[in-house]
């Protein structure tokens, strides 16, 4: 028995173990086709060891994730019968399989309060990971690239999947600098947010304001004075940091987008193409507006040369496309019980578990996430969240009197 008991916590610290080394391999490794195979051999491996562990507890849970998972499934999979791209479509029907597999996985894995607060750590730990990387693949010459207005990041990944993940490390770094007062993490909130504006993206900007405010305004003890101090400082720091040089390029990217919805002639062509694939899937939408066209069926439509098939840029379009109102109802429509399920559960943890969620129906709408690793992973963890993290009764009352969403 002693034996037994043994093993089990071994394999359960050896799961955590991967997992890190899996949003490391992820982050540095899977967005290049010459070194993918490193982050798909730990995935492997990980899933492996979560397979096991599952059969060693028996845990299975029957609820409303499992209620997702076999709708979001059905659904993507029935789309295959009337797909112009069967293959196509089956293909990626058997990634958001996959995917969910590793979602009830993980999600059965995170039973307890230590392993869901690990999970979240590994993932910031990674994001550091990946902004020292960066430093390492530059050198001291990155300042020197950034002053030349260019955008930086392709020697690393794909510039703006590195730019995103930099910012969520900024947010990440913020949570733990300002709710759980771990000051050294300061450095990192800057640090990543200014490597990060290297790379261009205006989606990381969009991520890192959202998400400072969003945590901001959820503080435990609610304090105005405390609150309106933070955000001046806060204001004061950005305006600061968005007049050196290096922050023009992304600005400039800002203004492009401006000028698109002014109507003017000085909007970027990466906008113009963005806006029409929008009107472009919602002209498809309206043709098939219950069920849409089938999965990943977009770029078909889009283009008829195959070299130049591109996705939406846009999840909302994406699925309005590909899944109609059915697969949009059933994929947000969890987000939504989400939300509402981890802030009904008033924890330090909620804090950023709801600023992700947040960001994630911000910035869907200029990415195509519903197939995205990452994306599953955090789902996983909301749901970890709603079942297994345990409050005690003190800090339930003391933070219902004291927390404000």
């Amino acid at each position: 028995m002693l034996f037994k008991i043994k093993a089990r916590y071994s394999l359960s610290e050896l799961i955590m173990g991967l997992f890190f080394m899996y949003m490391i391999t992820f982050h540095l490794f899977s967005q290049k086709t010459e070194t993918l195979f490193i982050s798909q051999l730990v995935l492997i491996t990980l899933l492996s060891c979560l397979f096991l562990y599952f059969l060693k507890n028996r845990h299975f849970i029957l609820s409303w994730r499992m209620a997702f998972l076999i709708l979001w499934c059905f659904t993507t999979l029935v789309s295959y019968f009337w797909s112009p791209l069967q293959s196509t479509t089956l293909s990626r029907w058997l990634t958001i399989f996959q995917l969910c597999v590793f979602l009830i996985l993980w999600s059965h894995y995170l039973d307890t309060n230590k392993k869901i607060e690990q999970a979240l750590k590994c993932m910031l730990y990674s994001y550091i990971v990946l902004g020292l990387y960066m430093v390492y693949i530059y050198g001291f010459g990155l300042f020197t690239f950034a002053f030349a207005d260019m955008r930086l990041g392709e020697e690393v990944s794909r510039i703006n999947s590195l730019g995103m993940s930099l910012a969520y490390g900024a947010v990440f770094s913020f949570y733990y600098f300002y709710i759980h007062n771990r000051k050294l993490m300061l450095f990192f909130v800057v640090s990543l947010a200014i490597l990060s504006s290297f790379t261009g993206s205006r989606k990381a900007i969009v991520i890192i304001v959202i998400g400072i405010f969003a945590i901001l305004i959820q503080e435990f003890k609610f304090n105005k004075k405390r609150l309106f101090r933070n955000i001046i400082i806060i204001i004061i720091v950005a305006i600061a940091l968005s007049s050196l040089s290096y922050f023009d390029m992304v600005l400039n990217r800002f203004d492009g987008i401006l000028s698109m919805l002014k109507g003017e002639s000085g909007a970027d062509g990466s906008a113009n193409i963005r806006y029409s694939m929008i009107v472009k899937g919602l002209d498809l939408f309206w043709e098939r507006p219950l069920t849409g066209s089938g999965l990943a069926t977009y770029e078909y439509y889009w283009s008829d040369n195959i070299s130049a098939r591109k996705y939406s840029h846009n999840n909302y379009v994406e699925l309005l496309v590909n899944g109609g109102i059915v697969a949009i109802i059933i994929y947000y429509g969890n987000y939504l019980y989400l939300f509402f399920s981890i802030i009904s559960k008033r924890s330090k943890i909620s804090i950023i578990l709801v600023v992700m969620i947040g960001i994630t129906l911000i910035v869907d709408m200029f990415i195509v996430s519903y197939y995205s690793k990452d994306i599953y992973i955090m789902i996983a963890i909301y749901y970890s969240y709603v079942y297994n993290y345990k409050i005690s009764a003190e800090e339930e009352i003391k933070l219902g009197v004291e927390r404000i969403f």
